[in-house]
C-alpha cells in the first residue's frame, strides 16, 4: 500500500496600500489571498486537501505624541482528510474515516498609544473575534456499514488591555499592564453555552546600572481558551486515535522571569543576554493516553491539572574583522507535569515534544559582493507521548548558504538544509516518522535599488527568505 508522499500547492496574494503623505494622512491597506494544497500521505488511500481564503484591512494614524491602529480581518477554511487502517504486512489498507472541516473567522482590533510628558507612554486596546466551524465525519466499519456524525460550534472572544511604560529615573523604567479576556463557546448541537474570563496583570522592570549592562525582571499571568479543533475534532495518525473533548477548560498561566543584558556601545564587543524563567500552567490541554493495545492507541484531549516549566536561556553574538559574525544560543528547559489527580501516573513525566536542551550556532561573513553562512542546530531527546514511552532521539542539523552578487540588483545563491543528511525522528505513531533529508536549492534574486551589498545577513538557519 505504500506510495510516495508528496504535495502540490499554490498561493496568490494581493496588497493595495496608500502610504502617508506630507500632510500626515493615514496609512491604509487592503490585503487578500488564497492558498490551496493537496497532499499524498504515504499510502494510496491517505490524502488531505486544504483551501484557505483570507482578507484583511487596516489603517494607521500617527502623530507626534502617539497614534491609532485599526485592523479587521476574515478567513474561510476548508479541510478534507482520509484515514485508513493498514495491515501489519502493509499489503492492504482499509478506509476507516473521511473528514470534512469547514470553518470561518471574523475579527477586529483597535490600539491607541500616547506619550505624556516624556515620562509615560500609554497603550490601550480592544480586540474581538468570532470563529465558527464543524467537523463532519463519515466512518466505514469493517462489515460495510457507514456512519455519519458531526460536531462543532462557534466561539466568541474579546479582550481589553491597558499598559503604562513609565520612566522612573535615568536608569530605571517600569511597565505595568492589565488585560481582561472573555471567551464563550456555543456548541452547534445545542446545550449550555460555556464561558470563561480572566484578568491578566503584567509587571516588568528594567534597571540600567551601567550604560552597557541592564537587569530585567517580570511577572505575569496569561489566558488561552481551547480551540474548536481541540473541542470538537478528532483525528487519527498511524495507530494513534485522538478524540476531542467538548468539556475542556481554559488554560491559565502564571510566570516570572529575571534576566541580564550586556550590550556595549563599542563596535565589535560581544553582546550577551541571559534569562531565567519559571512558569506554571493550570489546566493545560494535552493528548492523554486512555488505553494502548498492539494495534491501536486511544487518546483524548484533556486538561492535565498543572504543568511547570523552568529553565535558562542564553544568547550571544560577536562581530569582528571584515564582516565576520558569530551568533548562538542555548535553552535549558525542564517541563513536567506536577499535578494530575485523574491519573497520578503522569505526575513527574516530561511534557511531550519539549526537549531539555536545544541550541543553535551560526558563523557568517558578509562582504561587498559575497556572503556565506554556516549554521548548526541541535536538540536533546524528547518524547512524543504523555507517558514518555515513545522517545524522539536528539539530533544535530547543519545548514549552509552561499550568495554572490555580480551586479548591484542581482544575487545568485545556493543553500543546503540538513547538509550532512541527518536522519531526524520527528514522530512516533508508534511507527517512526523521519524529517526532511538534505535539501539543496539554487536561485536568482533581482531587487530594484540594490546597493552592491548582499541583502541582509544570512539567517542562522541558512534558508532564503
Amino acid at each position: 500500500v505504500d506510495a510516495p508522499a508528496g504535495g502540490r500547492h499554490g498561493t496568490a496574494e494581493l496588497t493595495v496600500e496608500r502610504l502617508p503623505d506630507d500632510a500626515g494622512g493615514p496609512l491604509l491597506f487592503l490585503r487578500g489571498g488564497v492558498f490551496d494544497e493537496e497532499r499524498d500521505n504515504g499510502t494510496r488511500l491517505q490524502v488531505n486537501a486544504t483551501t484557505v481564503r483570507h482578507a484583511a484591512a487596516g489603517a494607521d494614524w500617527t502623530t507626534g505624541t502617539g497614534g491609532l491602529t485599526l485592523r479587521a480581518w476574515g478567513a474561510d477554511h476548508d479541510f478534507f482528510q482520509t484515514f485508513t487502517a493498514v495491515a501489519d504486512d502493509r499489503a492492504s489498507e482499509r478506509l476507516v474515516r473521511e473528514q470534512r472541516v469547514p470553518s470561518e473567522a471574523l475579527g477586529g482590533s483597535l490600539r491607541w498609544t500616547r506619550a505624556a510628558g516624556g515620562r509615560h507612554t500609554w497603550v490601550a486596546g480592544v480586540e474581538a473575534e468570532r470563529t465558527e466551524g464543524v467537523s463532519r465525519e463519515r466512518g466505514f466499519l469493517a462489515g460495510g456499514a457507514v456512519t455519519d456524525s458531526a460536531a462543532g460550534g462557534r466561539q466568541r472572544a474579546a479582550a481589553l488591555h491597558v499598559e503604562d511604560v513609565a520612566v522612573l529615573g535615568p536608569r530605571l523604567s517600569l511597565a505595568a499592564g492589565l488585560r481582561y479576556d472573555r471567551w464563550e463557546d456555543d456548541p452547534a448541537a445545542g446545550g449550555a453555552v460555556r464561558d470563561a474570563d480572566l484578568l491578566s496583570p503584567r509587571l516588568a522592570l528594567r534597571w540600567q546600572p551601567r550604560p552597557a549592562w541592564g537587569v530585567t525582571a517580570a511577572a505575569y499571568r496569561s489566558f488561552r481558551a481551547p480551540t474548536l479543533n481541540e473541542l470538537y475534532r478528532g483525528f487519527r495518525v498511524g495507530d494513534v486515535v485522538t478524540e476531542p473533548n467538548a468539556e475542556l477548560a481554559a488554560e491559565r498561566l502564571t510566570g516570572a522571569e529575571v534576566g541580564t543584558v550586556w550590550t556595549p556601545a563599542a563596535p565589535g564587543r560581544p553582546r550577551l543576554r541571559g534569562t531565567a524563567f519559571w512558569m506554571e500552567v493550570d489546566d493545560p490541554v494535552a493528548n492523554v493516553t486512555l488505553d494502548a493495545g498492539p494495534d491501536l492507541i486511544r487518546r483524548q484531549r484533556r486538561n492535565l491539572g498543572r504543568t511547570r516549566s523552568r529553565g535558562v536561556e542564553i544568547e550571544g553574538e560577536a562581530a569582528w574583522g571584515d564582516g565576520w559574525r558569530l551568533a548562538g544560543g542555548h535553552l535549558w528547559s525542564e517541563a513536567e507535569v506536577v499535578d494530575f489527580p485523574a491519573d497520578p501516573a503522569l505526575e513527574g513525566r516530561r511534557v511531550p515534544q519539549v526537549p531539555e536542551h536545544q541550541g543553535a550556532l551560526a558563523l557568517s561573513r558578509q562582504g561587498r559582493r559575497a556572503a556565506a553562512a554556516l549554521a548548526a542546530r541541535w536538540s536533546s531527546r524528547q518524547f512524543d507521548d504523555d507517558r514518555n514511552l515513545l522517545p524522539l532521539g536528539g539530533f544535530v542539523v547543519v545548514d549552509l548558504r552561499l550568495a554572490w552578487r555580480p551586479r548591484p540588483a542581482l544575487e545568485v545563491y545556493a543553500a543546503a538544509e540538513n547538509l550532512l543528511d541527518e536522519e531526524v525522528t520527528v514522530g512516533r505513531t508508534p511507527l517512526r516518522t523521519v524529517g526532511a533529508p538534505r535539501l539543496v536549492r539554487v536561485g536568482l534574486r533581482w531587487r530594484r535599488g540594490g546597493d552592491g551589498r548582499p541583502e541582509g545577513t544570512p539567517a542562522a538557519t541558512a534558508t532564503d527568505p
